[in-house]
């Protein structure tokens, strides 16, 4: 019936909203990775700290 249509737009509508959420993620992951890029620019010795310490982090 009718009810049921309006649930599954509500539920593609939130389905849509967390898109958007992933995307903002993504956005971020390419700041870190522009980050990254000027720190490799610095000096491999501060790109290298800064890569161990990120493995560290990832256990």
């Amino acid at each position: 019936g009718r009810r049921q249509k309006a649930v599954g737009r509500r539920q593609e509508a939130g389905g849509r909203r967390q898109e958007a959420g992933g995307r903002r993620q993504e956005a971020g992951g390419r700041r870190q990775e522009a980050g990254g890029r000027r720190q490799k620019a610095g000096g491999k010795f501060l790109f290298l700290r800064v890569y161990f310490q990120i493995r560290r982090q990832s256990r």
